[in-house]
């Protein structure tokens, strides 16, 4: 009987281990979302930098072609 008590009280004590810490585990989740957005934002702008650079870089190579045939 001592045994069942035993697990009982441990099952409980795990419970409000749980309740304590889900508002912890959620807190943290939320920053790693922003977190997340935030280099979402980063790589985007990245990804439109690398982008025009491409573009630029095509033009100055058509441009010395265009200037190769003069």
């Amino acid at each position: 009987m001592d045994v069942l008590q035993d697990r009982g009280k441990d099952r409980h004590m795990a419970a409000e281990a749980t309740q304590e810490e889900n508002p912890l585990v959620k807190s943290r989740c939320e920053e790693l979302q922003e977190e997340n957005l935030e280099m979402g934002n980063v790589t985007d702008g990245f990804e439109g930098i690398m982008y025009r650079a491409m573009e630029e870089a095509q033009k100055r190579k058509k441009l010395a072609k265009e200037i190769q045939t003069f």
